[in-house]
């Protein structure tokens, strides 16, 4: 009976050591990653486009702020688009610059961004010079010349009458 005792006993333990190690191992597959802040802006003259999967989406109209969270590991790309008559400028913000549009962050041990200095997608005016003609500039540039003459001309008649 001793005998038969202690191989129950043995038994007990030895099934309660691997209900242990069963009840750890699936606890530790079931912690989730951390999740991260996300802050993104779009100044005035565009807006900017957000995805990541699996099904994040988003837009964030001009002169407005948008957050949102993912697991850490998660590539977001962001994407400019300008207004007519406005391009994009530059990324700032969030330990990011440049220009390359659209933009492709992986999420790692920080936040993009904060509340207080979000990643920005920047805009300016899309300012198109005119094209003129060599012949058309040199006769501007003839009549800026002649006015100048006459300029100095009227200056000296109208110094000869005080």
């Amino acid at each position: 009976m001793e005998k038969s005792v202690s191989i129950i006993l043995i038994a007990l333990i030895a099934f309660a050591a691997v209900t242990m190690v069963t009840i750890s191992v699936a606890q530790a597959a079931t912690v989730s990653s951390h999740n991260k802040d996300v802050y993104v802006k779009a100044t005035t003259g565009g807006t900017v486009t957000y995805t990541y999967s699996p099904k994040g989406t988003g837009t964030v109209n001009a002169g407005s702020t948008s957050h949102f969270t993912v697991p850490t590991g998660t590539t977001v790309t962001f994407t400019a688009i300008p207004k007519t008559g406005y391009k994009f400028a530059y990324w700032s913000g969030a330990s990011q610059s440049g220009n390359t549009n659209p933009l492709k962050i992986v999420v790692k041990n920080s936040d993009i961004g904060s509340n207080c200095q979000p990643l920005t997608a920047t805009f300016v005016p899309n300012c198109v010079l005119p094209e003129y003609s060599f012949g058309a500039l040199a006769a501007l540039g003839a009549c800026f010349a002649s006015l100048q003459v006459y300029k100095r001309k009227a200056s000296h008649i109208l110094s000869n009458y005080k």
